[in-house]
């Protein structure tokens, strides 16, 4: 294998994550004691991961992993519902452009955009782009109870369009109604309501509702350029493509590809330090290797075997190439 690229590898500016807190309503000034003393430990392996120099340069090294595209991770302005994401925002993207610009040939960026305010979040996606050299924009679940196929965020969709660059649309805290509804209540403690909610189930689903409803709203037919990255191998959807086109389809006569082509044609996919064969086979089977790239979610997982797995896996060359890392060069003109 010639080389290794990860796409959804991350870095959190705690001054920041700090003034989100502070500015969020939504974020809960108390919690159960059990839950807090799981989440300090929890969340201690991810930080001082603000820095793409030291032991991040280390562990690539000790791993196999030639490039990181980087984006900002939890506690995001990109979601914040206040005005002052848009200059957070900024800052956010002119930080890691000057982290890349000092180590430029192991990083590359994605985006943070304010998704409070869709015209700034189209002049920022602009600058990035343009001026920063950054390679699309990730964003980390809804903005409140919306969704993508808002109307309101069409034109940051355009945009991604118009630029050629891929929407990384990574899960993030879902709504409290559906969490309270789904995933508490039962006889387990806070803590496992917690990761049914987020990383262990919720939000995977969240996430793949995202993409479920660009297709089902007529975006991709709209925007038959706009191109969609999304991890944790599709964040369930692949599985159920074949079950959208028998069910879905027969009520979405309006759009003109099945869902399943609409979805293999515009989305990519990723492991985010998944690493399973049957996951991988599933992938291969369902979006084939030409729509599939590698990722590992530094730091919130780390994969020892994040290359060996790639250089082991049951794969002819030319397609263990494409998704180690040609698919990642094309997609995001690296």
């Amino acid at each position: 294998m010639d080389k290794l690229i990860t796409v959804e590898e991350h870095i959190t500016y705690e001054d920041i994550f700090a003034k989100v807190r502070e500015l969020d309503p939504a974020r809960p000034k108390r919690m159960d004691p059990e839950l807090q003393e799981f989440l300090g430990g929890y969340f201690e392996g991810v930080q001082g991961w603000d820095s793409l120099t030291g032991r991040r340069l280390e562990l690539m090294d000790e791993e196999g992993v030639d490039v990181q595209v980087v984006s900002h991770g939890h506690g995001s302005p990109g979601q914040l519902a206040h005005p002052a994401a848009v200059d957070m925002c900024k800052e956010v993207n002119d930080r890691l452009a000057k982290m890349i610009s000092e180590v430029p040939d192991r990083f590359a960026g994605f985006a943070t955009l304010p998704l409070v305010d869709p015209a700034a979040a189209v002049d920022e996606l602009h600058r990035c782009v343009s001026e920063l050299g950054f390679h699309g924009s990730l964003v980390l679940g809804r903005y409140q109870d919306l969704f993508l196929d808002h109307p309101r965020f069409r034109p940051i969709l355009k945009a991604h369009a118009e630029l050629n660059v891929p929407l990384y649309i990574h899960p993030g805290p879902i709504m409290d109604s559906v969490a309270n509804a789904y995933y508490s209540g039962g006889t387990w403690p806070a803590k496992v309501d917690y990761m049914l909610a987020s990383s262990g189930f919720g939000w995977h689903v969240d996430a793949g509702v995202q993409v479920l409803r660009l297709i089902a709203a007529g975006v991709f037919d709209e925007l038959p350029n706009l191109k969609i990255l999304s991890g944790h191998w599709g964040e369930t959807l692949p599985a159920y493509l074949e079950r959208f086109d028998d069910q879905i389809g027969i009520a979405a006569t309006y759009l003109e590809r099945p869902f399943s082509q609409a979805y293999r044609e515009q989305v990519w996919i990723t492991p985010s330090g998944i690493l399973t064969t049957a996951q991988l086979d599933l992938a291969i089977a369902q979006v084939g290797a030409d729509h599939i790239l590698w990722s590992e979610d530094i730091p919130y997982i780390k994969c020892k075997n994040i290359r060996t797995f790639l250089d082991e896996a049951d794969l002819d060359e030319g397609d263990r190439e494409k998704i180690a890392h040609r698919n990642a060069e094309a997609l995001l003109g690296l």
